[in-house]
Formats: C-alpha cells, structure tokens, sequence
C-alpha cells in the first residue's frame, strides 16, 4: 500500500485496506436483534472472505507486514500480524498515522485538545504541533493538517519541525 492508498482509506475511516495479498476490513452491523462486529480478508475478486477475529477497527494501515489500527473498544492504537495473531496494544489516541519512510507513528488525543506528537521506532515522544488539530496526512517529508484553533491549513517539516501555515484563509476541519 502506498501513501496515496492510506489517504483514501482514511476519508473512509479507515475500515479497509488493500494489501498486496488480499483486501482487509471491519464491519459493524447493527438491527434490533443483534449487532454483528468482525475483521476479515477478501480475495480480490471477494469471493474468499475469511473472519479474522471479532475486533472493530479503524485508521486500519500495513506497515512492514504487520497491521496497525485503532481498537474502537478500547481506543488504543494496536499492531497484529495479518492472520489475527500477535495483537498488541500499542498506547492511547484518537488519530493517527504512520510514516512510511521511517516508521515513526503520528497521533493526536482529542480528549485533552491536544496537538499532534509523534512517537518513534524507540517509543520516544516528541510534540510536533502544539495547538489541537486532526484530519492529519503525511506526503513528501511534511505533515498536513488543519490547525483547529484557527482553521488553516498548516504544514511541519518532518526533519526539522518547523510549522508554517500555507492557507491564508480559514477551511473546514476537512481538506
């Protein structure tokens, strides 16, 4: 999967993923009489779907041969192996996103408004914008998002952390 591909999955919140050997996706199914929950593999044709285990998940991403998602039961953001084994819960965010250069995980945490951070292969922290913000994506070496507080679109560059805003208007929450 490329970056391209993990945009679009985003703006579907993340429930499906095409990979290199078959589709993966979550499903929620809710009626009066039961509500159905599980995560699956296709073939790409959809013909061979195979349950992998019961979890419901979003922000669903490959990253060196493992899955990485958020856990809507729990909020954590998590990695497995793609057969269903392996699951780890990784640490608490709403948001998230990987860079597929280095592995570094960006995430946000809505509950307490705060900025974006990243944690690194090391498990080491670091803030890289200070002010809240969402609807994140990275594309060649730099971090997008919409600034919150003033509904701009911003950038940081990943090698040297620096924030500058590229709209001179306000947008949406959404770009």
């Amino acid at each position: 999967p490329s970056e391209e591909s993990n945009s679009s999955n985003l703006s579907h919140y993340g429930q499906f993923l095409v990979s290199t050997d078959a589709v993966y996706f979550s499903i929620y199914i809710y009626n009066d009489e039961n509500t159905t929950t599980g995560f699956y593999k296709s073939d790409f044709e959809g013909k061979n779907i195979t349950r992998i285990n019961d979890l419901l998940i979003w922000g669903l991403r490959e990253y060196q041969d493992k899955l990485y998602f958020i856990d809507r039961m729990t909020g954590y953001i998590c990695k497995m192996d793609k057969d269903g084994s392996n699951y780890e819960p990784l640490f608490m965010a709403t948001d998230y996103i990987i860079d597929f250069e280095n592995g570094d995980i960006f995430y946000s945490q809505y509950a307490s408004r705060s900025g974006v951070f990243k944690k690194d292969v090391n498990g080491v922290v670091t803030e890289v914008y200070d002010t809240f913000s969402s609807e994140f994506q990275i594309h060649k070496g730099y971090l997008y998002f919409v600034d919150q507080n003033e509904f701009r679109l911003c950038r940081t560059n990943l090698k040297t952390l620096k924030t500058e805003k590229i709209s001179k208007t306000q947008l949406s929450s959404q770009y």
